[in-house]
């Protein structure tokens, strides 16, 4: 006898199976979770990723990792909206505390080498001054 199964149901009987099997490589977490390797081996360390050693490799489970995200998505939504707000533009109309002092007159750019006394390009460029 052929069951069917709808949509939903194989949809969410493939997604346990992944999330039980399934693993990355411990760089690959490291960009799913957009983290530093510093960071990552602290996720490690603190039970946060579970890893296991594959040969020399390292894993993380994709389990651990969206456990991880879905802890931080609930975190966010429990916080206070001004924590979660984006940083208000500022605006041009404020005044500016301290205005920048004009330039002082003369010229503009870098300085010229300071030269000995008896150098004689020193003397040409003295010559050339009017």
């Amino acid at each position: 006898m052929i069951s069917t199964f709808s949509s939903l149901d194989i949809g969410e009987a493939l997604s346990e199976v992944i999330e039980q099997v399934a693993s990355v490589s411990f760089r690959q977490a490291c960009t799913l979770q957009d983290v530093r390797t510093t960071k990552g081996y602290e996720l490690v360390d603190s039970g946060e990723w579970e890893s296991y050693l594959d040969g020399k490799s390292r894993k993380v489970t994709l389990r651990s990792i969206k456990a991880r995200r879905d802890r931080l998505l609930a975190e966010a939504r429990t916080a206070p909206r001004a924590a979660n707000a984006p940083p208000r533009p500022r605006l041009r109309s404020q005044p500016v505390e301290a205005a920048a002092a004009p330039p002082p007159p003369g010229k503009r750019g870098r300085p010229p080498k300071a030269r000995p006394a008896g150098d004689p390009a020193s003397n040409r460029a003295a010559a050339e001054v009017p």
